[in-house]
């Protein structure tokens, strides 16, 4: 909050679509997320959104395929 950051929260339940098209309408620059299954699941929808810089995951799985 004191950088100035707003949460834009996107519930596990949601599509690829529907996460891509919330990315988009938010001008989110960052995504954080619990695992990188979440990840898996939302990876080709991310690459329709240029604005998303940076990607952190809390849980990754060894030897996964999630960026670092």
């Amino acid at each position: 909050m004191f950088a100035g950051a707003i949460d834009v929260p996107i519930y596990p339940t949601l599509t690829p679509a529907q996460v891509r098209y919330i990315l988009k309408d938010s001008g989110a620059r960052v995504l954080i997320l619990a695992n990188e299954k979440k990840f898996l699941q939302i990876r080709e929808a991310l690459s329709e959104c240029p604005a998303v810089g940076a990607t952190g995951i809390f849980e990754k799985t060894p030897g996964g395929t999630a960026p670092e």
